[in-house]
Order: C-alpha cells, then structure tokens, then sequence
C-alpha cells in the first residue's frame, strides 16, 4: 500500500514540476518579466529566471529515478515551502502581482495558490516519510 501511495504522489509531483518547467521555458520572456515585475525577485530576475526550471527538471527527474526519489520528495518540497512562503510575501505586498507558474495555475487567485501548494507540501512531507519507510525495508 506504502509503494502505491508514493507512487501516486510520484507521478503527480513529475506532472507539477515538469508542466510548470516546460511552460516557463516555452514562454521564457513572458516569465523573465513577471518575475521582474516582483519587488522581492526584481534584483535576482536572470538567475531564477533559468534556475527555477532548471530546479523543476531536475526534481522531476530526481523523482523519475526510484535510488534518487527521496532527493527529487526533498528538493520538491523545499521549493514548494519557498514559493509558498515568497506567496505568502506577496500577499502583503501587492495582491495584483502576476504569477509566473505557467498555463492554467496563472489562472488560480494566490489564495488559490496557497492551497495548491500546501496540498503539494503536504504530499511532498508524505513521500518524504513514506520512500524512508521503504528504503528502510531494502
């Protein structure tokens, strides 16, 4: 059951990380300037403009390789703690503020977004502690 279950949040992790780093890198510029449109990315705009995707592919691909899995739950969940977080910045800040995520999440209010992530928080911390359980046993 404990196999199952961290493959479900495996499989839906690869989808969020892959789809959110392929949408950015398809639409690059439109993502390279909202990001600069954030008063707290502006500075760091080209660096987490080819870094976030870059971190997205390789979670996914962490997570795609079952002797590296619990590096791509870690490095996932670090990054949806870390959006959340600048999320939760923003909302102090300026609420009309474009996200950059890509495709339809750009369509979800950042309330909306804050669930969605918290959802991924919380599946990352479950295939955290599930994939130890199992490399536990081998």
């Amino acid at each position: 059951m404990k196999n199952a279950i961290v493959k479900m949040i495996t499989v839906i992790s690869i989808l969020l990380f892959l789809y959110t780093g392929i949408y950015k890198l398809i639409e690059y510029p439109v993502f390279k300037e909202q990001i600069a449109m954030s008063p707290i990315l502006r500075p760091f705009t080209g660096t987490i403009a080819w870094l976030l995707p870059t971190a997205e592919f390789l979670t996914a691909i962490l997570l795609i390789i079952p002797n590296w899995r619990l590096y791509g739950f870690y490095i996932g969940t670090f990054l949806m703690v870390i959006f959340t977080i600048y999320f939760m910045s923003i909302l102090t800040i300026d609420k009309r503020l474009p996200c950059s995520c890509g495709g339809i999440l750009e369509e979800l209010s950042w309330q909306q977004h804050l669930l969605i992530n918290c959802f991924f928080i919380f599946l990352g911390f479950t295939g955290i502690r599930l994939q130890k359980h199992i490399q536990s046993k081998v």
